[in-house]
Order: structure tokens, then sequence, then C-alpha cells
């Protein structure tokens, strides 16, 4: 009998190993970790919607450019889509949910990897004459395979609810940061209507005292014209505060440290839209575009999936694989192997029960979303119409009629027929009703950015006719055509 050379029996121990090996490296595939196909499909999605780049990655090369883009945006006052154009470049909270989008990306490449095969082996030596008996065996999960196409379907709707996830947050701090522009900008105009005050009432003040001193007015005017210039003072304390306050809010979103806050912003607030967008176009949008929608039907896409890949892992856990085993006398054996879970005492039920609870659960947070989503459209687009409605009122019709009725109560005063406090309380309430008017602007575009946001897209502004003096009301100059000095 011929012998079988030894070189024949390594071939024969490496030729199926091998062939076992390669054929699980196929079937897994190459695993790419990569997020930029993933974050340029986001990012036109958000371009469309919001017409702004996003910029990912303020650790690379693109760091320097970046920020000097942004210097040079800071050299001219920001428009409101300027701070949010910084804001998307720079607010590191987005830079980290854009990272998010990344360490998402790793953990379902891997979920989406076979096991890896196990190999064990031994060596023994005889207690008699003979050769060393060695044994190898190479074993693969089979389940992992079988249940590979599944995982990549489960892979691939998780990665896209991740995209929305980042996608809101993208649209959600455009929001804010409009949010915080329009309150800074009301800010700024209530402060620059005190310190237009506040200079009047010193005048008032010197006016009075000149007068008191000529023996034209008692000592009473000067006093209501001393509180009048101490509560000026402190309310424009308080302003200057709260303009302190929105700015700072502003260039924390845009990712600006505190040295960087030598920017300016556009004075005063635009005036309200010509036109509005229908209500039902609002629904219609917000139904098939508003991110968290989006990511509520996503999951529910990925419960379904899940629950198809729980089923299949209900089946027992099997490997298989290949066995050579040298005995002492020098003869080999070969053959394959295998090793199945007995499911004795656990079936995995559990796993499909879970499965489809959570499945039940995504089903009924997407109805709640969808009722949320649409009852937030309506409330806001009431309010919106309300707010512009109050406005309008304001501007046409309210603050007119406080300058006419204080530039009537001048003459009167001028005559010494009504007292300097009748003037002061006219004049308190024409600065209460401008503060209102300034609030009302202030509300109507904060929702309109929360519309926006809740369409998941922008909504056209076509300029309504106004001008800025018409939006400030003049302050009286309490003076007296008699007598004064």
């Amino acid at each position: 009998m011929m012998e079988t050379p030894s070189g024949l029996h390594s071939i024969r121990i490496k030729v199926p190993v091998l062939f076992f090996i390669s054929i699980s490296v196929v079937v897994s595939g190459c695993a790419s970790v990569s997020t930029n196909g993933d974050l340029k499909h986001l990012q036109e999605k958000i371009e469309q919607r919001t017409h702004k780049k996003l910029n990912w990655g303020l650790g690379s090369k693109n760091e320097e450019i970046i920020q000097q883009k942004i210097q040079n945006v800071l050299q001219d006052k920001l428009t409101v889509d300027a701070a949010v154009e910084i804001a998307l470049m720079n607010n590191p909270s987005l830079q980290a949910a854009f990272e998010e989008l990344g360490v998402t990306k790793a953990e379902l490449v891997q979920a989406g990897l076979l096991k890896n095969p196990s190999v064990h082996g031994f060596f023994r030596n005889p207690t008699h004459d003979g050769k060393t008996n060695t044994e190898f065996e190479v074993k693969q999960d089979i389940l992992s395979i079988l249940t590979l196409p599944l995982r990549k379907g489960l892979t691939h709707t998780q990665l896209e609810q991740a995209q929305y996830s980042v996608g809101e947050a993208v649209l959600r701090l455009d929001r804010e940061v409009r949010n915080a522009y329009y309150t800074l900008q009301a800010a700024q105009q209530m402060y620059a209507m005190q310190e237009k005050i506040l200079k009047a009432e010193e005048s008032a003040l010197v006016l009075a005292e000149r007068q008191f001193e000529a023996g034209n007015v008692n000592d009473l005017v000067v006093t209501g014209h001393q509180l009048a210039l101490n509560r000026a003072q402190l309310d424009l304390s308080q302003r200057e505060m709260e303009v302190n306050e929105a700015k700072e809010t502003l260039g924390r979103l845009m990712g600006l440290s505190s040295r960087e806050m030598d920017w300016d912003i556009q004075e005063s607030l635009p005036y309200i839209s010509k036109e509005e967008p229908l209500l039902k176009e609002l629904e219609d949008k917000a139904m098939s575009q508003n991110f968290a929608l989006l990511m509520a039907n996503q999951e529910v896409k990925t419960r379904e999936q899940a629950l198809k890949v729980s089923r299949v892992n209900m089946l027992p856990e099997m490997q298989a694989g290949f066995n050579t085993e040298k005995e002492t006398d020098g003869g080999r054996l070969e053959g394959p192997v295998f090793e199945v879970e007995v499911p004795l005492f656990d079936q995995k039920q559990t796993f499909v029960a879970r499965s489809k609870a959570q499945l039940r659960q995504s089903q009924e947070r997407l109805r709640a979303k969808e009722d949320e989503v649409l009852s937030s459209v309506r409330s806001k687009y009431n309010r919106l119409l309300v707010t512009k409605n109050m406005v309008e009122t304001y501007l046409q019709s309210v603050l007119p009629l406080h300058a006419k009725f204080i530039e009537s109560l001048q003459r009167h005063y001028n005559f010494m027929l009504v007292g300097v406090y009748d003037l002061l309380d006219a004049k308190k309430e024409e600065i209460e009703s401008y503060h209102k008017f300034v609030v009302s602007l202030k509300e109507y575009w904060i929702l309109r950015s929360e519309l926006e946001l809740l369409a998941g897209e922008k909504i056209e502004y076509i300029p309504a006719d106004s001008s800025s003096k018409e939006m400030t009301p003049q302050t009286p100059s309490h003076e007296h055509h008699h007598g004064g000095k």
C-alpha cells in the first residue's frame, strides 16, 4: 500500500479550513465605518429646506478656513441668516450631533458583522512509543450567517433614523438661533427707546428746575420730574441687562466664546410678512417633512425589522466546522463537525414577545407624535394670526392715538391746564403700549420660526409696507411755552 506524502496531508488539512474561512469573509463583506456618504445625503436634505450648508469636522484642516469665514462675517452687522450660518458651522452641540452619526454608523456596522470563527486544538504525547497526537478544529456560528441579511436591513433603518435625528438637531438649532436673534433685537429696540426717554426726562428736569427758580412752577412739579428721571434710569439699567443676556444667549448658540463678543446685529425687528401660508399647506408639509415624525416613522420600520430578526433568533444556536486529528500511529482522521443548542429550558419566546411589544409601542408613539405635530401647527398658526393682528393694531391705531393724545396733552400742560403727573401717566401708558408692540412683533417672528421647525422648511417672507420710523413713538418735550428761561 502506497503511503500518502506528509505534504499532501498538510494540504488536505489547510484546504477545507481556508475555504471555510474565506467563505465567511466573503459573506460578511468589507465593513466600512465612513460616514461621508451618509452626511452628504443628509446635507442635501438640510440644504433643500434651510438653504444653509452644513460643516462637519472642526478638528480637520477645514477648521482654520471655517474660523476665518466666521471672523469675516462678524465684521458686518449680523443678519438673522448670517447668525444661523455661523451656528451651523461653529455650534459645539451640533458638531457633537454630527459625531453621534459616526458613533451610530460604527455601532451598526459592528452589528452587521459575522461572529468570528473559533479555533481550538491540543497536543498530547503518548506514554508509550508513538507520535504526538494532535487535533485541530475550526467552527463558525451558523445562525449569524442566516440572520445577516435581516441584520443588514435593520442596520439600514437604524442609520436612517440616526440621520433624521441629526436633521432635527440642525433645524432645532436654526429655530433657537432665530428666536435668540429676535429676542436680542427686541431688547435692543426697547433699550434705544429707553435711552430717548431718559434724555427727555433729563431735559424735562432741567427745565422744571429753571421754571421753579423763576417762580413759574412749585416744588411738586420738580419732584415729579425727579421721580420720572429716577424711574427712567432704573428702566434703562433693566433694558441693558436684557440686552446683555440676550446677546450672551445668541453668542453661545453661535459657538462664540466670551472673548468673541465684539459683534453687532441689525437694530430693529423686521416688520411682519405681507402674506402668510395657508394652514393646510403647513399641515401637509409637517406630515411629510417634520423630522420628529420621520424619526418616529423610521422607528416603526426599525421595530418591524427587529421583529423579523428576533423570530430567526429563536432558532437554536448552531455551529459547524471542520476537524482534523493526527493519531499516535501516524494515521489521520478528518471530517465536518457541528454543535446545536438543545432548547430544553429556554426557547427564546421572550425575544419575539419583547419585539412585538416594542413594535406596538413605536406605532403608538407615531400616532401620538402625529397628533402632537398637527395640534402644534394649528395652535401656533392661530397664535401667529392673532399676534400679527395685534402688531398691526398697535402700529396702525394704538401708537398713533397715544402720540396724538400726548401731543394734545402737551399743549394743555404748556398752558397749565393739566399737571405734570397727567402727562407722565400718559407717557407711561405710551411706553407700555410700545413695549407690548415690540413684544408682539418678537412673538410673531418666534412663532414663524416655530412653524418652520414643524413644517421642516423655510416659510417665505414677503415684506409689508412699513418703516422703522413708524414703529418708534416720539418722546414729548414736557416743555412750558411761557415763563421759562
